[in-house]
C-alpha cells in the first residue's frame, strides 16, 4: 500500500492524507458496488498481483460506469417524455 501512496503523492501531487483518503474512498465505493477485491492481496501482494487486481478493478469500474450511464440515460429519457406529456396536457387545458 505504501507504494501506491507514494505514487499518488509523487505522480499525482496529493498529500499523504489525500492519498490515503483517495484509497479509502475507492475501497468503500468498490465494496458498496459489490466489486469483489481481495484487499489483503491488493494492498500487500506482489507487484504482479497488484497489477492484475488493478486491471480487474478498472475493468469492473468500466462495466459499472457503463451500467450507471445507461441507467441515467434511461431516466433522462423517461423524465423528458413525462415533461413533454405534462406540457401537452397543460396546453390542452388552456
Amino acid at each position: 500500500m505504501e507504494n501506491i501512496l507514494e505514487k499518488l503523492q509523487n505522480e499525482v501531487g496529493l498529500t499523504k492524507d489525500q492519498a490515503m483518503k483517495t484509497l479509502s474512498v475507492l475501497k468503500d465505493f468498490m465494496d458498496k458496488e459489490n466489486i469483489h477485491i481481495d484487499w489483503n492481496k491488493f494492498f500487500k501482494g506482489k507487484y504482479e498481483n497488484m497489477k492484475e487486481s488493478i486491471s480487474t478493478f478498472f475493468s469492473n469500474m468500466s462495466d459499472k460506469a457503463e451500467d450507471f450511464g445507461n441507467k441515467i440515460s434511461d431516466k433522462v429519457g423517461d423524465m423528458t417524455a413525462e415533461a413533454k406529456r405534462k406540457i401537452k396536457d397543460i396546453s390542452k387545458d388552456k
